[in-house]
């Protein structure tokens, strides 16, 4: 089972960054509504990409730390388990169907051309 997630862009492709002109940056929106800790590669970022993606997503809307995991090309995302509570704890990967919310991301890396 895979994360049911949507990727919206800010951008149609990545933008060149800086006088090389051979890396390049996109932004946009991870919409992540049923986690799943069996991973898949996001192949919609990297595939911008040539090699050496680097992703930093913000944390979600509902309160969730997300990372990009550079073995599985794709998010991870960790909650408190006591969130609602209010106590405070060690964060532990989300279980499988739980809805991360929205978060944003910059994704950079080497582009084609």
């Amino acid at each position: 089972m895979a994360d049911t997630i949507t990727i919206t862009f800010d951008l149609v492709k990545p933008i060149r960054v800086g006088a090389y002109g051979k890396v390049g940056m996109i932004t946009g929106q991870a919409n992540l509504t049923s986690y799943s800790q069996t991973k898949a590669a996001l192949t919609s970022i990297t595939g911008l990409f040539v090699r050496a993606v680097r992703v930093t997503p913000q944390p979600s809307s509902l309160g969730y730390v997300t990372r990009w995991d550079d073995t599985s090309s794709c998010f991870r995302a960790y909650g408190n388990t006591s969130v609602a509570s209010g106590a405070t704890g060690a964060l532990v990967e989300c279980s499988n169907t739980t809805s991360v919310g929205t978060f944003d991301f910059v994704a950079i890396g080497q582009i084609a051309g």
